[in-house]
């Protein structure tokens, strides 16, 4: 499984149209960091003005580009099936996606955690260690929610065998779902049930702010990775264990 791993790994890392989609985005982010520079400028406005992007605008592109190189091109190209035609066990299939999807968003999150801690030196936004602290968490916080959701909306693809349909189901779990829990948060059901705490979304955020007022919160965090980590690989096995597939 680890030769597998690591086979993944470099596909996707060394695929043009991957590469492609990081700069793109560094680009994305370099627009929007450009006018902020016009005004009021100093290391924790840079640093605060940077969570939305780290949090949301990043994990939606990186979780759809890390789904398609990661899933959907293995449906595509028959390696799955080519995978278990030689006797790969499709629970160690399952769990190999579930690790390349959380090392290879690790990379990626770090990678733009560098490009942020660089660009704000170079425009001289003068951060403290405090403003590293709030985007290295933020930082975390976004690849969570990829880590987390990636592997949730998988188990369409490994049901129905539609790219679109999973890559949908990627797009609400990011981005519309937390958003939806946010618009409703004062509804009875979702703030007397604190429902809001308990989404992806609700951890990452849980844990930003943890570590920011007293320092914990990592367990908290962990607990929420094991559960929807644990609900994605059990469901995908249930669904795909003896689904049929196409050679």
């Amino acid at each position: 499984m680890i030769s597998l791993i690591k086979a993944d790994l470099l596909r996707i890392l060394n695929k043009r149209s991957f590469q492609i989609v990081l700069a793109v985005t560094a680009a994305l982010v370099l627009a929007l960091v450009i006018p902020d520079r016009l005004k009021f400028w100093n290391g924790f406005v840079y640093a605060v003005n940077r969570i939305n992007a780290l949090t949301t605008t990043i994990p939606v592109i990186i979780g759809i580009a890390s789904f398609l190189g990661i899933y959907a091109d293995e449906f595509q190209s028959k390696s799955l099936q080519a995978a278990i035609g030689r006797g790969m066990p499709r629970r160690r299939l399952i769990l190999s996606k579930i690790i390349v999807c959380s090392i290879l968003t690790a990379i990626v999150f770090v990678v733009f955690f560098v490009f942020f801690v660089l660009l704000g030196r170079i425009l001289g936004a003068h951060m403290s260690p405090e403003d590293v602290k709030i985007l290295a968490l933020a930082t975390v916080s976004g690849a969570y929610i990829v880590i987390c959701c990636t592997p949730l909306a998988a188990i369409l693809l490994y049901a129905t065998d539609n790219t679109a349909l999973s890559v949908f189901a990627e797009l609400l779990l990011i981005s519309v779902i937390p958003l939806a829990l946010e618009m409703m948060g004062s509804k009875p059901l979702i703030h007397n049930f604190h429902l809001d705490s308990l989404y992806v979304t609700g951890f990452a955020n849980g844990f930003f702010a943890d570590m920011m007022l007293t320092g914990g919160g990592f367990l908290r965090l962990l607990a929420g990775a094991v559960l929807y980590l644990g609900l994605a690989y059990l469901v995908s096995w249930l669904v795909f264990r003896k689904k049929e597939l196409e050679l």
